[in-house]
Parts: structure tokens; sequence; C-alpha cells
């Protein structure tokens, strides 16, 4: 089984020094209420946000002993939202996408049940072109940054059929995504959802052992994480650029290794979005 890195190195570069663990769950509040929780906690480093910059974010999640910059970064997630450490003891969180328009919402399964980690783009409804995205978080819950009133929201998760919502209305309401075992090739997607683990710098997706296992090749596991757009070894990372992809630790350096890889050969994917030193 390989092992697939999927690394954006458009990332902030900090280092870890707190001693002060954090344990704690967070439930759909506020990412400004959740920063101001470890800021009581913290009993070395210095938070410092704008609280209504924030606020529109919503955070659920659960900490497991993590030290105070690890409880941050988990917490802020896929959101577009920079966390740097200054010194030793400052650390500085901000939006890099500063709006007073956001796009909402919640996604449901057929069920009722939230889905986590659906890819939300933001498309422009004159050519399609791709704005911005984000990721849905373990409640459903999303909120985007937008620029422009009008726009058209594509929903997606592997396993369901894709969503299409042209917007005037920044207030998507919940959204039900239903079923879609489709065929690809020979093989008929069907299975268990991905397991998704959070990790320091981003998340280590489970590929054996769920849906996505069948799904092809590398280029149709990537094109089907969260926070990926593209296909074809053309990927962009939403609100971050343009990634590199190791397998094994090796660079990939033509779009036709992914292409050659099946994907019942790979065991995981890394998708690191931050890199701590």
């Amino acid at each position: 089984m390989k092992r697939i890195s999927f690394i954006l190195l458009l990332c902030a570069i900090v280092s870890v020094a707190s001693a002060q663990r954090i344990t704690q769950t967070f439930q759909d509040i506020p990412l400004s209420d959740a920063l101001k929780y470890i800021q009581e906690q913290a009993t070395d480093d210095n938070i410092t946000f704008i609280y209504d910059e924030l606020e529109d974010f919503r955070v659920t999640t659960h900490i497991r002993n993590k030290s105070v910059p690890e409880a941050i970064l988990q917490i802020v997630g896929f959101y577009p939202v920079r966390v740097v450490k200054s010194g030793k003891h400052e650390i500085y969180v901000e939006c890099t996408h500063k709006t007073d328009r956001h796009l909402t919402g919640i996604i449901i399964d057929e069920q009722g049940q939230p889905v986590a980690y659906a890819n939300i783009a933001v498309l422009n409804p004159a050519d399609s072109t791709l704005l911005s995205g984000g990721v849905s978080n373990e409640s459903g819950v999303f909120v985007i940054p937008i620029d422009q009133p009008n726009i058209i929201a594509r929903i997606s998760y592997i396993g369901y059929k894709t969503i299409y919502k042209q917007c005037d209305n920044m207030e998507l309401g919940t959204i039900r995504m239903q079923p879609d075992t489709q065929t690809l090739g020979e093989v008929v997607v069907k299975g268990e959802r991905p397991q998704y683990k959070m990790t320091t710098g981003g998340m280590t997706i489970d590929i054996q052992n769920s849906l996505l296992k069948d799904v092809g090749t590398a280029d149709d596991v990537l094109s089907m994480l969260p926070q990926v757009q593209g296909s074809d070894g053309n990927f962009t990372v939403f609100a971050k650029g343009t990634p590199e992809i190791y397998i094994n630790n090796k660079k990939v350096q033509n779009a036709r290794e992914l292409k050659q890889l099946k994907s019942t050969d790979i065991k995981s994917v890394d998708v690191i979005t931050r890199a701590w030193t």
C-alpha cells in the first residue's frame, strides 16, 4: 500500500513551544469563543485576534491533550484563517479573506445526519470559474467569505449526488444530499464514508477502508478530497493555492504517475495545509 502526501507549501511556518495541554469539546460555537476558552486555559501564551472578524466561523471538534498552538490549528481547521507565532509566547490569529458577506448553510445526508468535510465550491455564474470554496465542519456547517452577491454553490461529497445552487441569498439553510451509486468503468462505487483524522498540519484520510478505495486512480482520489479542486494532475486547495504532491515521500514530477497508481493500492492521503517546526 502506498501513502500519498498532498502538501501545500503556501503555509505559515511557526514553532511549538508551549507546555500547556488543552482537552475540550466544542460543539457548534463561534471560533472567537473557542479562542477565548483556549486563552483562558493558557498559562504561557497570549492569543491576539479580532473577535468580530472570526465570530461567524463555527467550530465543532474534540481537542485531546494538545498544546495551545496545536489546539488553535485544530479549531481553525480549513477556514481561511492564518495562525502565526511570534517569539515564544505571542500567537496571532486573523482571517485571510476579510469580507462582510458570508455564504452559510448546513449539509445533512438522507438520514438527517451532518455531512462533515463536504466540498462547497463558489463559482462565477457567468462562466463557472472557481472564485473560492470551503468545507463543512463536523456539524455539517460551512461558512465561506465571498465578495460578489450572485454566485453558484456546488456542493459535493463522495457517494452523493452533486448539488448546484444559484444564490443571491447568502443563507442557504439546510441542504439534504442524496446517495449516488454510480459506475466508474466496471467498478460500482459504494461502501463506507472516508474516515478523516485531524492532524497538527491538516488531516489524514483513510483510503483503503472506505469507498474511495474503488474510485479508480490516485488522480480520482485526489479530486474527491476535502478542500481540493481539480483533476488530471492539476489541483488547487481552496484559499491556499497549488500544492506539491508526494507518493511515499517522493515528489510527483509527472501527472501520469497519478493516473498509473490505482486507488486500491493507496493506504491513506495526507492533506497538509500548515507546517510547524
